[in-house]
Parts: structure tokens; C-alpha cells; sequence
């Protein structure tokens, strides 16, 4: 009884005080975290608790961020899914998760935000994925690592299409593009999802023939193609 409590008043705590808070910091992205002599200290004496603890929020982490993506897109949601990525570098700052979490959690509110929030925010989720300690992220992993760096560049290449930034916008796209066929050429059995890439690659480089054979590819193998994107790409055929 006591328990249930004191969760009655920590969600209380949040219900009150959310609305106010700032979206946390992405500790990756700092020069120097102050981490206590003490915390150093025992790091040094339990280096495999404290990797097993980085596991941890690194897994409370991802659960936080499937919690956004399919419930309701609550911003406590990502809020949450920011301090487990946080806590999992703090344990252990060769956590791969944390890094690639970022990653992911900036691509969202890039979604969310302004056009000059929104430039910072894909930026910096491209940062992310850069400063990843990717010789730590197992074999069967690096697929989707990929593609979600990749999914990055795409719309990073669409915002610069909508600034008129040519350049740019090829520069991205082929980045992205060069990261797609890559992975096709292995074979992996998540190509469904790099067709789907590559279709929306080649959506915003205006090559509406290849977007729509490559969205045919993904759909041939079961991808859910989003409606209003086949809706758009049909409507230009």
C-alpha cells in the first residue's frame, strides 16, 4: 500500500511540475559531465554493475521511446526515453544505445519544432550517429543502426529541398542513398524498409519513377507503406 503511494505522488509530481520542465540535455553531447569522485570511484570498482546498469537504462530507454511511438506520443514519453539514455551513458559512455537513442529522440523533435528548431534537431541527431562507438553494436544490429542514420539524411535533404538549398539537399540525399545500396548489397532481410529509404530518397530528389518502383519493392516485401505518402507519390503520377 505504501508503494502504490508513493507512485500516486510521484505521478502527481510529474502531472504538476511537467508542463514547466525543460527537455533534458543530452549529456553525449557535452564537453565534460561532473560526475562526483565518489561515482568515479565506484565505476573504477565495479565497472561490469555499472555496465550492467547502463544495459538497463539503455533498455528502459528504447521501451520509452516504442511507448511514444505507439501510444499516444506523449512528450513525458520522450522526455523519459531522453533521461534512460542519459542515465545509460553515465554508466558507461561506450554504451552504444545512448548515442543512437539521441539520435533517434532528436529526429523526432525535429518533427515537432520550428524550422530553425527543426534544422538544429536533425543536425544534431546526425551528430549523434556520427560520435556512435559503432565497433561496439552487435553484427545483428548494425542494419537497423544504419538505416535509421540514413532515414536521418533523407530529412535533412528534405529540409534543405524546402529551403532551396540544392546543394545541400543532393549532398544528404546521396549520403543517404550511398547507405541504402550498401546495405541492399547484403542482403539483410530488412530490405523491405531500405526500398521504402530509398523510395522517399528518391521522392525528394523529384525521380517519381524510381520512388514509386522502389516503394513497389518495399510493398512486395510487406512493408506498410505509409498512406499519405502513397497518396502524394500516386497523386504526381
Amino acid at each position: 500500500m505504501k508503494r502504490i503511494k508513493y507512485i500516486i505522488i510521484f505521478m502527481a509530481h510529474i502531472l504538476i511540475l511537467g508542463c514547466n520542465m525543460e527537455f533534458p540535455r543530452p549529456l553525449i553531447l557535452e564537453e565534460k559531465f561532473p560526475n562526483s569522485a565518489t561515482w568515479e570511484l565506484n565505476r573504477k570498482r565495479n565497472p561490469k554493475r555499472f555496465k550492467n546498469l547502463s544495459k538497463t537504462c539503455a533498455s528502459l530507454g528504447w521501451s520509452s521511446l516504442k511507448s511514444y511511438q505507439m501510444h499516444g506520443k506523449y512528450m513525458y514519453q520522450l522526455e523519459q526515453a531522453a533521461n534512460n539514455f542519459n542515465d545509460c551513458w553515465k554508466y558507461d559512455s561506450e554504451n552504444y544505445n545512448s548515442y543512437w537513442g539521441w539520435g533517434i529522440i532528436f529526429s523526432i523533435l525535429a518533427e515537432k519544432e520550428t524550422q530553425k528548431d527543426a534544422l538544429n534537431n536533425l543536425l544534431n541527431s546526425i551528430k549523434c550517429f556520427e560520435l556512435t562507438p559503432v565497433k561496439n553494436i552487435p553484427n545483428d544490429e548494425l542494419v537497423n543502426f544504419y538505416m535509421d542514420w540514413a532515414n536521418v539524411y533523407n530529412g535533412l535533404g528534405a529540409y534543405y529541398k524546402k529551403e532551396q538549398r540544392n546543394e545541400d539537399t543532393k549532398k544528404m540525399l546521396d549520403l543517404s542513398k550511398d547507405i541504402l545500396l550498401k546495405l541492399l548489397d547484403k542482403k539483410t532481410k530488412a530490405s523491405a524498409r531500405i526500398y521504402f529509404l530509398l523510395s522517399v530518397n528518391y521522392f525528394y530528389r523529384d525521380d517519381y519513377i524510381q520512388a514509386n518502383y522502389y516503394m513497389q519493392k518495399a510493398k512486395e516485401g510487406s512493408f506498410s507503406i505509409p498512406s499519405l505518402y502513397e497518396r502524394e507519390l500516386n497523386k504526381i503520377e
